[in-house]
């Protein structure tokens, strides 16, 4: 399983704000996080991602959906647990967290 940040979005605006990563090996995400600065800000659930599809993480309150487009399938996340992101996504990585694999 292998994750892209592609881009942060909207930052500073909490209400909008995103991240938005591109799947370049399927797999299962369980066992992955989102960290900035060593602070965890989001740890996927157990869910399957074909490559190709795109994965975007808002930091605010909402339902886990998936939605088709016609030329790609995106996966919705939240993580409402801190507040505004920054702006620079060269702070961001996705982390495969110990005892997961």
């Amino acid at each position: 399983m292998q994750l892209k940040l592609i881009s942060a979005l909207d930052c500073g605006f909490p209400a909008k704000q995103r991240l938005v990563f591109r799947v370049l090996q399927p797999g299962n995400l369980i066992g992955f996080s989102v960290r900035i600065a060593e602070r965890e800000i989001y740890r996927f659930p157990d869910f399957e991602v074909n490559r190709k599809d795109m994965i975007i993480v808002y930091s605010k309150r909402g339902y886990q959906s998936t939605q088709e487009f016609h030329d790609v399938t995106c996966h919705f996340f939240y993580a409402d647990r801190y507040g505004s992101l920054p702006d620079n996504i060269k702070h961001y990585e996705i982390s495969n967290l110990s005892g997961y694999d």
